[in-house]
């Protein structure tokens, strides 16, 4: 799934903190063909994520040339989840599709824009 693809859904949130405006993570879902693919970066170190749990006690790892991961494969429920640390950021991936082990190609092939 690219960003310049015919899309079925897509939706992009901001998340700031009430009292200093400051933003807290981003939020990004995008659908295509029955693949859903959900993406949240939190901006601070104290904040703990919707659905957390789902995001502990990742089981496989991997890494590519930019990040090392952790996810896990639920392939009863087509569901993938993982999770890394980039620049101080932290970002947590869900990935639904008929092949969720699939997710390590996404992953794998992360690349830093310059």
């Amino acid at each position: 799934m690219l960003p310049n693809s015919n899309l079925d859904s897509v939706q992009f949130k901001v998340y700031k903190d009430k009292n200093s405006n400051k933003t807290v993570y981003y939020s990004y879902e995008a659908n295509k063909n029955g693949i859903s693919f959900e993406f949240v970066i939190v901006f601070v170190d104290n904040y703990t994520i919707k659905q957390n749990d789902k995001f502990e006690n990742l089981d496989k790892t991997g890494s590519n040339d930019l990040i090392s991961y952790s996810y896990n494969v639920s392939a009863d429920k087509n569901i993938a989840h993982a999770k890394f640390e980039h620049g101080g950021y932290k970002y947590f991936l869900k990935f639904t599709s008929e092949n969720p082990e699939d997710i390590t190609e996404v992953l794998g092939g992360l690349k830093l824009n310059k």
